[in-house]
Parts: C-alpha cells; sequence; structure tokens
C-alpha cells in the first residue's frame, strides 16, 4: 500500500516534458505534497526507525524518495518543513542519502548533450 502511494505521489512530476513545466510543479507544490506528505510523515513518525516500514530499507522507502527527491531538485530542502520524519527518512539513512548523493549519477538538471558525449 505504502509503495503504491509512493507511485502516486512521484508519478505527477513526470508530466514535466509534456506538458508546461509550471502547470506540473504548481499541482506537484499545491496538490500532490500537500496530499501525501503528511500521510508518509505519519507513517514514518510512527515506525521510529527511519524508514517507512520494519527497520530496512524496502521498496516503500523508495518509491517515496523518488518523489523526494524530485521535488527537493525544484523546491528544495524547504519541502521537509513540518515534516521531521521524512527528512531523516530522506537524508539519514545511509542506503539513501547515497542515492542522492552519488557522483556517479548527477543531477538530471546538469545533464547536456555535451555532458552525455552526444554533441
Amino acid at each position: 500500500m505504502l509503495f503504491e502511494g509512493g507511485r502516486d505521489f512521484t508519478t505527477p512530476s513526470l508530466a514535466i516534458g509534456f506538458r508546461p513545466e509550471a502547470d506540473v510543479l504548481s499541482n506537484v507544490k499545491n496538490d500532490i505534497m500537500p496530499k501525501y506528505m503528511p500521510i508518509f510523515e505519519k507513517v514514518a513518525s510512527e515506525n521510529g526507525t527511519g524508514y517507512l516500514v520494519g527497520d530496512s530499507l524496502t521498496i516503500a522507502d523508495l518509491s517515496v524518495l523518488e518523489g523526494l527527491l524530485t521535488f527537493t531538485e525544484y523546491f528544495g530542502k524547504e519541502i521537509f518543513e513540518g515534516f521531521p520524519a521524512l527528512e531523516v527518512n530522506n537524508a539519514m539513512n545511509p542506503e539513501m542519502s547515497l542515492v542522492g548523493e552519488n557522483s556517479r549519477c548527477p543531477s538530471w538538471k546538469s545533464l547536456s548533450l555535451g555532458t552525455l558525449g552526444l554533441e
């Protein structure tokens, strides 16, 4: 159930590139984040381990992480204001923080035809 919620949380951002970016980001910021982040916050804080379920990384954590990483790219770390358990979930778990900071996986915003060797 949490995995599917993570998919629903992340999927609207996939429209970037197909719809006007401003419209997609407005929907994400005004509708999607306020709907899902309180739920994930409650689950993460009740679990108390830094993970959404249990005491190790699960597919539920990864599905939510994908959205959190994408939304952090656009809106900054301010998205975690009022959501301390999600911030811990995103930043404190070694497996998760490595996903967002892996130097072999640059931010998509830094990619260009030149950096991909296609220019």
